[in-house]
């Protein structure tokens, strides 16, 4: 059973666009309002303008890295929380990079189950909204 907290609003970026769609069905479901990005600029330019509570993005992508992406969209909006997920090896050097950054990212190895998939992000969503209560 899945909790509610609130229609949090979830980025979803992957550079395969049917990845992000099927991970947006899954988050549809259970209640998160959710926005598809198969290209990282227009997420983080999209940031600018309606603050995401949570990103959630492959960390290896052509563009722009699901890293970078984070780094910069928490520069906008700091308690937008992040979830990357990859397949690759070198997604784990990602994630040393980013805490070298001070940056504490949530990891998810694909394939991702969809029951881990909404924890983590149920998760990072519970933190935001204990962040928005301070």
């Amino acid at each position: 059973m899945h909790k509610r907290i609130k229609r949090a609003r979830v980025f979803v970026v992957d550079d395969d666009g049917v990845i992000a769609s099927s991970v947006a069905m899954i988050l549809r479901r259970y209640g998160f309002a959710v926005v598809c990005f198969t290209d990282p600029g227009e997420a983080l330019q999209a940031a600018r303008f309606s603050v995401p509570e949570v990103l959630l993005a492959a960390a290896v992508m052509p563009l722009k890295s699901g890293l970078d992406l984070g780094i910069e969209i928490q520069k906008l909006c700091p308690r937008c929380g992040v979830v990357l997920y990859s397949g690759q090896d070198e997604a784990a050097g990602l994630l040393a990079a980013a805490q070298a950054e001070g940056m504490a990212f949530e990891f998810l190895a694909k394939p991702v189950q969809p029951d881990e998939l909404l924890k983590r992000v149920e998760q990072v969503t519970m933190a935001w909204a204990a962040l928005e209560a301070v």
